[in-house]
This record gives C-alpha cells, sequence and structure tokens, in this order.
C-alpha cells in the first residue's frame, strides 16, 4: 500500500508538467515501482482498483514518451503482463453478464469497474500497432 502511495504522489507531482516534458528516467521509474501480478493479488479489492489506477496513470505517461524515447525506457514487458492480468479478472465478469442473476447494485458497480480495463487493454494494443 505505501508503495501505491508514493507513486501516486510522484504521478500528482509529474502530473503538472506537459507530457512532452517528461523525463525518461521518472517514466522508468514510475515502471519499475508498479506492482507485480503477485504483489496485486494479495491486495483487497480497493487496493487492487488503486493499483489498476496507478498502472493506468504510468501507462499513459509511458506511452505519452513518443516512440524515439520508448527505446530508452523499459517495461514493455511490465504493462503486458499487468494488463493481461486485469484483463483476465474481467472475463469472470463477462461470463456472469451472458447469464445475469438478479441484479444489484454491488454487481452493477463490479460490472462497470470492470468495463474500465478493457477499454485500456485496447487502448494499450492500439497503441502498440501503431509502433
Amino acid at each position: 500500500m505505501r508503495k501505491i502511495v508514493c507513486l501516486l504522489t510522484a504521478l500528482l507531482l509529474l502530473a503538472a508538467l506537459p507530457f512532452g516534458a517528461f523525463a525518461e528516467e521518472d517514466i522508468q521509474a514510475l515502471v519499475d515501482g508498479l506492482p507485480t501480478v503477485e504483489e496485486i493479488q494479495l491486495m483487497d479489492l480497493e487496493e487492487q482498483q488503486k493499483a489498476y489506477a496507478q498502472v493506468q496513470e504510468v501507462y499513459e505517461a509511458y506511452a505519452a514518451l513518443g516512440e524515439d524515447r520508448l527505446k530508452i525506457v523499459g517495461g514493455e514487458e511490465k504493462f503486458d503482463v499487468l494488463f493481461s492480468w486485469f484483463n483476465m479478472q474481467v472475463m469472470p465478469l463477462e461470463q456472469e453478464l451472458e447469464e445475469p442473476e438478479q441484479s444489484t447494485a454491488s454487481n452493477l458497480i463490479s460490472t462497470a469497474l470492470a468495463v474500465i480495463p478493457v477499454v485500456l487493454l485496447l487502448r494499450y494494443m492500439e497503441k502498440k500497432k501503431v509502433r
């Protein structure tokens, strides 16, 4: 949890800069500071949602570096693994939607939160094809 708070603080500080102003070292430090899948699996749902938001923010900064500068920064494999894991968490929800039971507020919220990783994964995959 402390790791997430520190990274979110760093993201807030970097958010004041235009995307082009990010140094490769800053982005590399953020990528290196992302939690692993194993760490995320040990988190409760709220912490996982915060970790997902963190991965999304770091990826947006990472992708904004541009193709030439991305070669300097590692992390593509880490994003692949993290987005794949988050996507796998969505698949059971999609299957549940095919055979819906009683709709409750909790199920609706979970479903809404599940859509976000899919959208980000698609954006990530689209960006990856452009390179």
